[in-house]
């Protein structure tokens, strides 16, 4: 047994969601790389505690799972996380026995050149490091580097019970639930090996930052900005913006040389086009199409 892949979908909305975008490709890569994939279906601890705590907490508790036992490599994803199968290699290629894999929350604005749209999205920090000083400082806790982003998890030979004294000890609910304290712990303990960022990239920051056009205007180009990004990541995390995983298309397909879209979407994205012209140009521009089928055959 070379690893494990978990997640915990609960409810049939979460469920739809996560057959139709992410079970396909979670499947293909579990294959590519000798993976055994396991999804819960139901909160992990029933008891009024467990029920009474938002599902991203009973990841501490993976520990439990009689499914789990046997397998020294064991990865963690969010139910909204979709994988470039054809090109995410192993994550667990890199990461040293006894760590756990993770990548920095919100790595994709430390560039400088998206300070604008960090700003938008996260507040007037000074910089991403004092946004994430700033979120331990909230909870009361010392801030400590680094602060990860928990949807993605790559436990290597790592004791799973150990996260359920996280869960115990932290019984409040938190601005990002599990998190802070879980982020913070790893921290504290020096058990967190920073992988490749392309392994955890969150779609939030692109939407509203190189892709902010498809948000506010012609929504229907985001089928092409997600095919876009997932070409360019690893792993694509949707946290918090789960609606957005219904413009994921794996039949678009984009490359140097053409651009692939089915018929429907562009029949989508051209009625979209046209409705946000002016009245004028509009008509003009249906009557030039309209026109279009006699020019030809009359060449």
């Amino acid at each position: 047994m070379q690893g494990a892949m978990v997640s915990i979908v609960i409810g049939q909305k979460y469920r739809q969601l996560w057959e139709k975008h992410c079970k396909p490709n979670w499947e293909a890569y579990a294959a590519k790389h000798g993976l055994d994939l396991f999804v819960v279906p139901d909160f992990i601890d029933q008891s009024d505690f467990g029920l009474s705590r938002a599902p991203n907490w009973h990841k501490l508790l993976i520990g439990r799972l009689p499914q789990l036992r046997g397998y020294s490599r064991v990865l963690w994803l969010d139910a909204d996380v979709i994988i470039n199968a054809q090109a995410a290699p192993n994550i667990f290629d890199e990461i040293p026995s006894g760590k756990v894999g993770a990548v920095r929350h919100s790595a994709f604005f430390e560039n400088p050149v998206l300070v604008d749209a960090f700003h938008r999205v996260e507040g007037p920090f000074a910089s991403v490091e004092q946004f994430r000083r700033t979120i331990y400082t909230n909870a009361g806790l010392p801030p400590i580097e680094p602060y990860i982003n928990t949807g993605v998890l790559a436990f290597c030979d790592f004791d799973l019970a150990q996260l359920e004294k996280i869960y115990r000890h932290y019984s409040q609910e938190w601005t990002f639930a599990d998190q802070v304290p879980l982020s913070f712990e790893l921290a504290k303990a020096k058990l967190i090996w920073e992988v490749d960022p392309r392994f955890n990239v969150q779609w939030y920051a692109l939407k509203y930052s190189v892709y902010e056009f498809a948000h506010t205007f012609l929504p229907e180009l985001k089928r092409l900005c997600v095919a876009q990004a997932l070409q360019c990541c690893y792993f694509l995390h949707f946290a918090g913006n789960q609606q957005d995983m219904e413009y994921y298309d794996p039949a678009i397909t984009i490359t140097r040389q053409q651009v692939n879209v089915g018929m429907e979407s562009l029949e989508k994205l051209a009625h979209q086009m046209i409705r946000s012209f002016p009245e004028n140009i509009r008509q003009s521009l249906l009557a030039a199409l309209l026109e279009q089928p006699h020019r030809s055959s009359g060449a």
